[in-house]
């Protein structure tokens, strides 16, 4: 599951930076970070010391989100 995570994240920054390169990249449909975060923190994949990793994703998905909504509104859809 995190490595789906992570390929969510890495496509979020991709379209993040196109959409600051210019004005009408054409984004077909954002990755859904919280719905991967979600995946991933119900999944096996994080044992019990490992349970930071489901606040710095939580994190990181917020972080993300906010970013992507802020771009958005700046540079339009």
């Amino acid at each position: 599951m995190f490595e789906d995570f992570a390929h969510d994240v890495e496509f979020t920054l991709y379209y993040v930076a196109e959409k600051l390169r210019k004005q009408s990249a054409d984004i077909l449909q954002w990755p859904v970070l919280r719905d991967g975060y979600h995946r991933l923190v119900e999944s096996s994949d994080l044992e019990d010391d490992m349970q930071f990793i489901a606040a710095e994703t939580d994190h990181l998905t917020n972080t993300l989100n906010t970013l992507r909504e802020k771009i958005v509104a700046w540079k339009g859809d």
